[in-house]
């Protein structure tokens, strides 16, 4: 239960972070449309964007941040699921001794229960794995990077 609640949580809060930078996004160029519709109406010459040349750098910049955000978020998935592991409480076991017990179970497999390793399963190991995505996408920014850098050595 509280796996769902943290990755309902993290779901919500990624999503309030992507409709605020879109409409960032969309505030920005509205009032560059205006500016410019301005510019138009006074007769002034058009506003320039300077914007910065894509250079083989930038793109090793953004696989380096890739390749670290899915290496962070693969090692943070898995903290969580290793930690979210907890075993049952004494009273779990006594009720499930209890419940076996009127069921009929013999003595050897009220021992197995009792002794039986029980964990409240939390978040499974294997999500971590979907640090792999953000791995996959840097390491192709570092190879493109790398590929782009030859060339222009060459």
């Amino acid at each position: 239960m509280e796996a769902t609640v943290f990755f309902v949580m993290l779901f919500v809060f990624v999503g309030v972070i992507v409709l605020i930078t879109l409409n960032n996004r969309f505030r920005e160029r509205e009032l560059s449309h205006k500016e410019t519709l301005a510019a138009l109406e006074k007769g002034v010459d058009l506003p320039v964007r300077q914007s910065a040349p894509w250079t083989p750098r930038t793109y090793l910049l953004h696989g380096m941040i890739w390749l670290f955000a899915g290496l962070t978020s693969m090692v943070a998935i898995s903290a969580v699921a290793v930690t979210s592991q907890r075993p049952y409480p004494a009273e779990v076991k006594v009720r499930a001794v209890m419940d076996a017990r009127d069921r009929g179970a013999t003595p050897e497999e009220i021992q197995m229960l009792l002794h039986e390793p029980h964990n409240d399963q939390g978040v499974p190991i294997g999500l971590g794995f979907l640090g792999l995505i953000p791995v996959g996408v840097g390491l192709a920014y570092l190879i493109f990077y790398r590929v782009e850098t030859r060339k222009l050595l060459s």
